[in-house]
């Protein structure tokens, strides 16, 4: 039987390589198709994202909106909603995930969440960044918006 030295050093290198080769972008066109969600439609009416913090938006009832938050899953940061009326706002499915495009590990992707509006009126989301597990400390970024519903 032949001896393979460098062998044990190839392969480890190899698997690295494909393991970072296949973080390298996601398919997923703009806006996510949330089709896995039950009963949901595949194209929400309107997207926000962090530009449109502390922003005023006007749906319809039955309408859909997505929210799209710079997020990076590396650092064990992520965003949680604080403040939500489900009854006027009703979150459609888990919250998705899109690695980021560029390739590189550890670059920043995005939390994105559906949501669907159901009861008229004002409402209100608040979304905070921080890691689950560091209580009491004041999370890193906030994400406030104002639905009328109508």
């Amino acid at each position: 039987m032949k001896n393979f030295k460098g062998t044990r050093r190839v392969l480890p290198l190899l698997f690295g390589a494909f393991c970072l080769s296949s973080l390298g972008g996601s398919n997923i066109k703009q806006p996510i198709n949330f089709a896995w969600a039950e009963n949901s439609p595949t194209t929400p009416d309107m997207v926000v994202t962090e530009k449109n913090n502390g922003d005023a938006v006007k749906l319809k009832t039955g309408q859909l909106i997505e929210v799209r938050l710079e997020s990076n899953a590396t650092t064990g940061y992520e965003w949680t909603i604080v403040k939500q009326d489900e009854e006027a706002l009703k979150m459609i499915g888990k919250p998705a995930f899109i690695a980021p495009q560029t390739g590189r590990a550890g670059a920043a992707g995005q939390q994105v969440f559906l949501f669907q509006a159901k009861k008229t009126g004002l409402t209100e989301l608040r979304f905070v960044y921080a890691r689950p597990f560091e209580t009491g400390k004041a999370p890193a970024r906030i994400f406030d918006l104002t639905v009328d519903i109508q």
